[in-house]
């Protein structure tokens, strides 16, 4: 089979070096192309704000004080459809301490937390999650699982939400933690945020900070999953070896009409060949594009314009470096061997 495919390859690479090339960007961006796509669906900001909060959600900070006294919560002065929630720094992208859980979660079994009860260490998870004897390990304690919520059929990363509970609200530590009010409305969000942060200053805080949901969406996906910036890290190397192995296959082809103009000061001729190749990967880069549509959906056709982006500035940067060394240091070497 490879010897039938040899003179093929030996054509291509001799007489239309461009369609290799062409074909190289073209497999190689799609290939990017699937993995950022992959992470944004890992991770879709809109589904994360619109999924698990509400777009009304209060997330913040407070600051100043180390310790707060949150038995307040326990008036009927806070709404019951309201959750206040704290973000774990070592345990999970989808699993939040609860200070408060809103009485409109629908549950497939079990029940609430009942807050200022004698109970410690509870936990309530998503319809997806399951753990052996209802027994589940955070941050170096065991909870028992006193409930399972109902499958949620629009947004299935609440499927995969864990809520814990240490029924410890007298003396919380608060300094740098990031809290969250969350609801399903609007106004008893605000009036329960507004509770908290009026008790919080009359005991001594001196700031409560409110944090850009999106940012805080995203910088606690990256804290969670450290992966993504190993195959980051890897893809921008690999990419870099990619670019730099296309230019100089190509500066390679093209070496005797490089010589020629340069020689003989043919401008044109010059800026021909660089168009030329510029124009196979903005081709390339088109007909990813079209192909990595198809494969994902038009939803997201902004990631691979933001790859090719990003592909074309690393492109230009190493073409005219590799260039300008090629140029001063090889090519009148070059032309001296292939035309003596």
């Amino acid at each position: 089979m490879f010897k039938k495919l040899t003179p093929f390859i030996r054509w291509i690479s001799n007489k239309n070096f461009k369609i290799l090339i062409f074909l190289f960007f073209t497999i190689f961006s799609i290939s990017i192309n699937t993995i950022a796509l992959s992470i944004f669906k890992l991770y879709s900001i809109d589904s994360r704000v619109d999924g698990i909060f509400n777009k009304h959600s209060i997330v913040f900070r407070i600051k100043g004080i180390k310790y707060i006294d949150f038995s307040f919560l326990t008036k009927n002065e806070i709404p019951k459809d309201v959750s206040f929630l704290i973000t774990p720094r070592e345990s999970g992208l989808y699993i939040y301490e609860a200070l408060l859980l809103s009485n409109d979660f629908e549950f497939l079994y079990g029940e609430n937390f009942k807050i200022s009860s004698n109970e410690k260490n509870k936990a309530i998870i998503g319809y997806e999650l399951n753990y052996e004897n209802n027994k589940l390990y955070i941050n170096g304690a065991d909870y028992d699982v006193i409930g399972k919520l109902k499958k949620d059929e629009n947004i299935s990363l609440k499927n995969q939400l864990t809520y814990y509970t240490t029924n410890d609200i007298n003396s919380r530590l608060v300094n740098g933690e990031v809290f969250i009010v969350d609801g399903s409305n609007k106004k008893n969000i605000k009036k329960t945020f507004d509770i908290i942060k009026n008790n919080a200053l009359e005991q001594g805080a001196e700031l409560v900070e409110v944090i850009s949901v999106e940012k805080f969406s995203l910088a606690s996906f990256f804290n969670y999953n450290k992966f993504v910036y190993f195959l980051g890290a890897f893809s921008f190397i690999i990419t870099i070896l990619v670019v730099n192995i296309s230019i100089l296959y190509f500066l390679y082809k093209v070496k005797k009409e490089i010589a020629v103009s340069l020689l003989f000061g043919i401008k044109h001729y010059f800026n021909k060949i660089i168009f030329s190749f510029f124009s196979i990967f903005v081709f390339s880069q088109i007909f990813s594009f079209i192909i990595t549509n198809i494969k994902y959906g038009f939803d997201y056709f902004y990631i691979p314009i933001l790859v090719s982006s990003s592909l074309f500035i690393i492109l230009f940067i190493n073409f005219f470096l590799l260039l300008y060394i090629n140029k001063n240091k090889n090519i009148y070497e070059m032309m001296e061997n292939d035309y003596e």
